[in-house]
């Protein structure tokens, strides 16, 4: 019986040592896993396999908690700055904090066969992400939003105001308020638009101008 608990012994020490390294990539689980490792002088099969389920849980990624959402991983990017980003007078009277997006995780909405958008409401403004396969199409149109748009990739035509615009990547486009325009997309593209005050239509459902 003797041996068996020093085989116990010699278990926990190696699988502790596992715990112990994993604790320098994660030192916020530092006390859980002394706490275990204490267990040990009491409990010795199961301090074994409470600290080979540690050990598991230490080694394994961080995934998703709910599909859509931002991961672990990505939350972790937001952390405390004492003193940073505040401004004496303004910040003390703020309640409010910016918001923080994964554009990957923002759901996407299928205009038409050949077009795509994700899109995020702020409070004065809408951002947009479209993704337009060759020969995708945004119909003649006009709105009292100001437009601002950047190809990131691919190729667009932009008629407007009778005359023809060829955009490529790195190209940005203004639109004031109620200019007509229209879109022809001649290659696999990628679109970001910026729209200032948001589209109140995209809300309430009555943009009825992209081609189904």
């Amino acid at each position: 019986m003797r041996r068996i608990h020093l085989v116990y012994i010699a278990a926990a020490l190696a699988l502790s040592a596992v715990v112990v390294s994993a604790q320098q990539a994660a030192p916020a689980a530092r006390g859980h896993t002394f706490a275990m490792h204490n267990a040990a002088t009491q409990d010795v099969p199961g301090t074994i396999a409470m600290l080979f389920v540690g050990a598991l849980a230490h080694a394994q990624p961080a995934a998703p908690a709910v599909q859509g959402q931002a991961s672990a991983t990505h939350m972790a990017a937001i952390e405390d700055a004492p003193g940073k980003g505040l401004i004496a007078g303004i910040s003390d009277h703020m309640v409010t904090l910016p918001e923080f997006y994964q554009l990957d995780s923002v759901p996407s909405e299928k205009m038409s066969p050949l077009l795509e958008r994700q899109y995020l409401y702020g409070k004065e403004s809408t951002f947009v992400k479209w993704t337009a396969k060759k020969g995708a199409v945004v119909p003649l149109h006009h709105h009292a939003n100001e437009q601002v748009t950047w190809i990131v990739s691919g190729k667009a035509t932009v008629y407007s105001q009778g005359k023809a615009y060829t955009m490529s990547a790195g190209d940005i486009m203004i639109f004031p308020p109620n200019v007509p325009h229209e879109f022809a997309f001649s290659e696999d593209t990628v679109d970001i638009d910026f729209f200032a005050p948001g589209r109140q239509d995209w809300m309430d459902g009555t943009a009825s101008y992209y081609a189904k």
